[in-house]
């Protein structure tokens, strides 16, 4: 949306990223007489039918450098399965104006997960309440994610960031001992790997029932050789910087279409 594509290859390239993990066919959707993106791009919407799913991205105003990054969630989700149908991201053009690229690619790719149901998202088969604890899955049965995590070796538990009820908590992935933090987390520090680990690659696979994932696309965690000789890029901030705001308006709530 809008007029700024400095970033589109960069959007292209997290798509074909997630893509190399999501390895199924989505439910169709008709189109429909209102806006896929429920009026949040102003002036452009989308009611066409969606194969899979459809994200609408736009660069505008939101709070100036060095605050709020930008925002980004499903709008509408299958009511039978949970998976999105479509979803939006929106970016501060401020912030973005100066972003290295070695951040906005992280960003990018990071809150295309959020769209597509990472992490604990209320929405979600997976959602455990963080209020009463952080431990991943505890009140929904999902176990897959914590498995994966147990055969890392780090001992402790998969913990979800309290702050934002929607990230890895960083103490389960930490770069001080490991040297790799995850890219779900919501702290990025400055030239450390951020791999997209088994253990995300888990978490994406059971927050809906329709997802079939590919677990040879996930970066080795902890980085083996520094990261260089994994299939897929790991991708390493130019600075340190925070994701852990929002992730959606609080004044646009998610809507279940069946």
């Amino acid at each position: 949306m809008g007029s700024n594509t400095d970033y589109d290859a960069v959007f292209a390239s997290a798509k074909a990223r997630w893509e190399s993990i999501i390895k199924c066919d989505l439910s169709d959707q008709p189109a429909r007489s209102d806006d896929w993106f429920g009026g949040q791009f102003a002036g452009k919407s989308y009611s066409g039918a969606v194969d899979d799913v459809v994200i609408g991205y736009e660069f505008k105003y939101i709070d100036g450098t060095s605050n709020t990054l930008g925002f980004a969630g499903a709008r509408f989700i299958r009511g039978d399965t949970r998976s999105p149908i479509s979803g939006i991201m929106v970016f501060d053009e401020d912030d973005f104006a100066s972003m290295p690229s070695e951040n906005a690619e992280i960003i990018i790719l990071h809150e295309m997960g959020h769209v597509l149901g990472l992490v604990n998202l209320s929405y979600t088969l997976c959602y455990s309440p963080c209020t009463t604890s952080s431990d991943y899955g505890w009140n929904s049965g999902c176990t897959g994610a914590s498995t994966e995590y147990d055969a890392l070796g780090l001992g402790g538990s998969l913990l979800v960031d309290t702050a934002s009820c929607g990230h890895w908590d960083e103490s389960s992935f930490p770069y001080g001992t490991t040297g790799s933090s995850e890219l779900m987390t919501p702290y990025f520090e400055s030239n450390q790997g951020q791999p997209l680990s088994r253990v995300t690659i888990a978490a994406l696979g059971e927050s809906t029932s329709d997802y079939v994932v590919d677990y040879s696309s996930a970066n080795s965690y902890p980085l083996t050789a520094g990261g260089s000789n994994e299939q897929f890029k790991v991708l390493r901030p130019a600075s340190t910087f925070s994701l852990a705001g929002r992730m959606i308006p609080l004044d646009d709530p998610i809507e279940v279409f069946d």
